[in-house]
């Protein structure tokens, strides 16, 4: 399927996280290390240290590292508020994008230049850094400006999502049926990546301080828990991007696509 960007789309953010093996630590529950993280994090500031040299702390350094493992720590800018960005901490590292979005290729050339100094700064990288899991998730917000009114009928005419609740319910003690709000978490396996899952959640929010509805798209899945060369990294990415731009494009209803504005296709 063709790669295309919107002139006007609810993108609000793309996440993609890698997660590799921590060493569990038996003296303490639930706790756990990156050996090498120490030595990897100041390698990995020095190579991206020009290209991102606003670093943001994210964890207070008082709190015992192997208690807040496998979530980021660090958060790396191109300048203050600027984006894209890269986030990293024991066994993680995070790469986000917010509009202006100019489709796939662009967001995964920084992925591939972030996943080179990932590997470049990992100690002994192919014999130590086994990648476990790969998440890649894009958020869609959908206010006044694309129509929403309602949430209940938003959803179910332009995503096909159905209250939960049976309607002689709603008939019977709703004291404002018209404002009924519910959420949708759905999951379930995906021909492509590999031992991947997809899920679709949709829930009300708030944008600008109005009501909107949020709808996410995730793809997880496990990837081999051995070392994996870049290739074959980008190559999972590109094969959970493809999957869930197929679930946008079939989940979204045409008229709901036109106050988009056009689809510009992306080589």
């Amino acid at each position: 399927m063709s790669d295309y960007v919107y002139e006007k789309p609810p993108l609000v953010e793309v996440i993609l996280e890698i997660h590799w093996a921590l060493k569990p630590l038996g003296s303490a529950p639930n706790a756990a290390i990156d050996p090498y993280y120490d030595l990897f994090r100041e390698s990995f500031l020095e190579a991206v240290s020009v290209e991102l040299p606003v670093v943001e702390q994210l964890v207070p350094s008082e709190i015992p590292v192997e208690f807040v493992s496998d979530q980021p720590h660090l958060r790396l800018r191109p300048k203050k508020s600027g984006w894209p960005l890269i986030q990293i901490g024991p066994g993680v590292m995070t790469v986000n994008i917010v509009p202006p979005y100019a489709g796939w290729a662009e967001f995964r050339s920084f992925v591939s230049w972030a996943l080179d100094a990932l590997l470049s700064a990992y100690p002994m990288a192919e014999k130590t850094f086994k990648p476990k899991r790969g998440h890649l998730r894009y958020i869609d917000v959908f206010d006044a400006r694309f129509g929403f009114d309602s949430f209940k009928p938003f959803v179910e005419t332009h995503f096909g999502a159905v209250q939960p609740v049976r309607q002689q319910v709603v008939d019977e003690i709703s004291a404002e049926p018209e404002r009924i709000t519910f959420s949708v978490d759905s999951n379930f396996s995906v021909k492509s990546p590999a031992n991947a899952t997809f899920r679709f959640r949709i829930a009300p929010g708030i944008r600008d301080g109005q009501e909107a509805v949020v709808m996410e798209f995730h793809c997880d899945g496990e990837m081999s828990n051995g070392f994996l060369p870049k290739e074959e990294l980008e190559s999972w990415f590109d094969e959970a991007h493809a999957t869930l731009n197929i679930a946008f494009d079939k989940t979204v209803s045409d008229a709901l696509k036109a106050r988009f504005g056009k689809a510009k296709e992306i080589s």
